[in-house]
């Protein structure tokens, strides 16, 4: 790995406080206060100021005296030549999420061929990223700039190594809170025991690379921001291998992915697909939805760490039997726009998810800091493909909640293919003898179908909903702006030629 620089960074703040207001600011995300050694404990709170009320008489030239005294902030450049001591502690497939508030959070997860829970806290270490680089390694450290996390095991069937059987994996996460939006972060995931401030080196580091992620955009902001919309990769490794370097390039915020990663969802296929999608997902958030090939489903959901909605996804069937369904449906709020993703693999599931899903929306229709409603699932609800084409449960469950709460677009794979529909409405009416159409005026949901990501491709059709379609032999994937009342989106082939473009306003 790179060498660092040896240096060390001694940074001296002077804050001085208003004369009217007597206040003083400390960046608690980046000191240590008076020279103490890095302890969380320790670290100034970034909301202290000096209440003239608090100041008694007598005591006004020594809070003057207090506010002119240099703060020293202690943050080293760590001088390690390397960042590995233990070959089966090093960090391997680390990729990133979201569990809760995506402007201030992150989640980092990660595998290693150790597993054992006991002997290993993993760590992340993270500072705000310094200008426009995003390859360098340079990173200031201090202890109020880690955060430790869980893991957790499990046995499965596995050829990895040459040795084939039953092995324990382990999965470790990490949550980094308390993050400022909008905010490009470098990080480094793994562990460490320690580090020695007099020789400026960390004991027995066992840490990834350095990598980056970007927090969500504030709540009810404006802002551009830019996301991808994929889906169905299985099998296509070698291709995505192929073009990584231009998706890893794509200005995007994060990605979104309709499901089928995988053929079956078996352990060596996705560090597989890991292994192949790592230059991309080490440095960007992906979230993704169950397909149908993710067949091992517990495995699925080992791989990622999603939002969870606790009691909310609970179902009870006709037999009183309980479900939890928690991880299967998610959603998040970036800038002025709400996301969904739901799982659609079979009816039940589906089903099962209604109560959830219209509080949900209902909630973001009538929040007034969201103007766009985005859901993402995987079987299509119209789809024009000759090989699967419109999922009757999807369009009988769903479609209606995504119309009554007006929902833009929703995205799904299946069918390996690209087509966009018409705004559509009266979906999933036609108990009420009403059937579905395009509308006149736009006031409908869109439906995209984009599920060519590098999977062999299905031949398209044409239907009523269709404005346009292409052959799946084309591979596809979109990217997506979002700016205000604007939405613009384009599709691309998978040798980045554009198939289609939109524009979207309110």
């Amino acid at each position: 790995m790179k060498e660092y620089k040896f240096l060390t960074m001694l940074i001296v703040l002077v804050a001085f406080s208003f004369i009217a207001t007597g206040c003083a600011f400390v960046d608690q995300h980046s000191v240590i206060e008076d020279g103490d050694e890095s302890d969380g404990d320790d670290v100034a709170d970034g909301d202290d100021e000096i209440d003239d009320d608090e100041i008694v008489d007598g005591d006004e030239g020594e809070a003057e005296a207090e506010e002119e005294e240099a703060v020293e902030i202690i943050a080293v450049e760590l001088k390690n030549t390397s960042w590995t001591s233990n070959e089966t502690y090093k960090p391997e497939n680390v990729h990133q999420t979201w569990q809760t508030d995506p402007s201030t959070t992150i989640t980092i997860q990660w595998r290693t061929k150790f597993t054992d829970l006991e002997k290993y806290v993993p760590k992340v270490w993270a500072v705000i990223q310094d200008g426009d680089n995003t390859n360098g390694d340079t990173m200031l450290f201090d202890e109020s700039l880690t955060t430790s996390g869980t893991g957790f095991n499990y046995t499965t069937y596995s050829a990895l190594d040459g040795e084939k059987g039953d092995k324990e994996f382990v999965f470790w996460e990490v949550e980094v809170t308390g993050l400022q939006p909008g905010t490009r972060y470098k990080f480094r995931a793994g562990t460490w025991d320690s580090v020695d401030l007099e020789t400026l080196e960390m004991i027995n580091p066992d840490l990834s690379d350095v990598y980056t992620f970007k927090t969500a955009l504030k709540k009810g902001s404006n802002e551009k921001y830019t996301f991808v919309s994929a889906g169905d990769s299985r099998n296509g490794y070698t291709q995505i291998t192929e073009n990584i370097d231009v998706f890893k390039n794509i200005p995007a915020d994060f990605w979104l992915f309709n499901g089928d990663m995988t053929m079956a969802g078996t352990q060596d296929e996705w560090v597989t697909w890991f292994n192949a999608m790592d230059p991309l997902t080490n440095n960007q958030v992906l979230m993704p939805v169950q397909g149908n090939h993710e067949i091992i489903q517990e495995l699925y959901y080992h791989q990622f760490a999603l939002p969870r909605a606790g009691d909310a996804l609970k179902y009870v069937d006709e037999a009183e039997q309980e479900w939890d369904f928690n991880e299967y449906s998610w959603s998040f709020d970036y800038g002025n726009t709400h996301f969904i993703g739901i799982a659609s693999v079979t009816e039940f599931v589906t089903e099962a998810q209604k109560e959830w899903l219209e509080a949900d929306l209902k909630a973001a229709d009538e929040d007034p800091n969201i103007k766009w409603k985005v859901a993402m699932f995987h079987f299509p609800a119209f789809s024009s493909c000759t090989n699967h084409g419109s999922t009757g449960w999807v369009i009988t469950h769903i479609s209606p909640l995504l119309e009554k709460y007006n929902v833009d677009l929703a995205f799904s794979g299946h069918d390996h293919n690209y087509e966009r529909t018409c705004s559509v409405i009266d979906a999933g009416k036609e108990a009420q003898s009403v059937s579905p159409r395009c509308s006149e005026d736009g006031d409908g949901v869109t439906y995209i179908v984009v599920g060519g990501f590098y999977s062999s491709g299905y031949s398209n059709g044409s239907d009523w909903y269709t404005v346009t379609s292409a052959h799946g032999n084309l591979y596809n994937y979109m990217v997506v702006d979002v700016e205000g009342d604007t939405l613009s989106a384009i599709a691309y082939d998978g040798a980045h030629n554009k198939l289609d473009e939109f524009t979207m306003t309110k």
